[in-house]
């Protein structure tokens, strides 16, 4: 559609549906509409083809070796994902300093795919560390990737509600994500995972170090995701 057809279908439109109240209350100040104009429906994830998965499979599949996994799934054709997950790469790179038996899983391509994993591998203190990082590229069924993770990770400069962390949260993992967008609505802060501001690499670490020091937290944390989804 042209710009000029779809401010006309705008001005034309009497009420529209969002998938969160971030984007609800954004509509209603750029368009100068009135709250009851906008209903918010969250995407809907269907529960059965994203969970189930075999962590065998995924272990075989990606050569996986370490028995600690932290997985994020992206899409890297956008640039305010790709740049995000760069910039938080130095904390988890940090805790897997520390922690020879941690892994990082990355699943997702696009173009800005190259950028993100230069700006990884020269921010990694060590080439052990680089060893230790698994780039699937794009991964039609995720659900065997959830099932070998122990953490999901995901960081983001733009987003409405993104499905990823509602299917992490439906494989019961704790979620460490940046407290923005519609994000803020999915995940409870110290319940079901941990936010950390874009940046604060240390209080990624430290978010990291507190989850990975503790299975029973890591447990309730996905217990509590898991049944605000099912």
């Amino acid at each position: 559609l042209h710009l000029g057809n779809i401010l006309a279908v705008t001005l034309l439109t009497s009420g529209y549906f969002v998938v969160s109240e971030d984007l609800r209350q954004g509509w209603v100040e750029r368009l100068n509409l009135t709250p009851d104009q906008v209903c918010v429906i969250p995407p809907h994830v269907c529960i059965d083809e994203v969970t189930g998965g075999s962590a065998e499979a995924a272990i075989k599949k990606h050569d996986i070796d370490e028995p600690t996994v932290l997985l994020a799934v992206t899409n890297l054709a956008f640039e305010q994902k790709a740049a995000a997950l760069g910039e938080m790469a130095p904390g988890i790179l940090q805790t897997m300093d520390a922690r020879e038996d941690v892994a990082w899983v990355i699943a997702g391509d696009g173009k800005f795919a190259p950028n993100l994993f230069e700006q990884i591998e020269a921010a990694a203190p060590r080439r052990d560390v680089v060893n230790r990082i698994y780039a699937t590229g794009y991964v039609e069924n995720v659900d065997d990737l959830y099932s070998v993770a122990d953490v999901f990770v995901y960081f983001s400069g733009i987003d409405g509600y993104p499905n990823v962390v509602i299917e992490a949260q439906a494989n019961q993992l704790p979620v460490v994500t940046n407290p923005d967008h519609g994000i803020v609505e999915q995940v409870e802060d110290g319940s079901s995972g941990f936010f950390v501001d874009l940046g604060d690499v240390d209080d990624l670490t430290a978010s990291m170090d507190r989850l990975l020091s503790d299975s029973n937290l890591c447990q309730e944390f996905g217990e509590t995701g898991q049944n605000r989804v099912l």
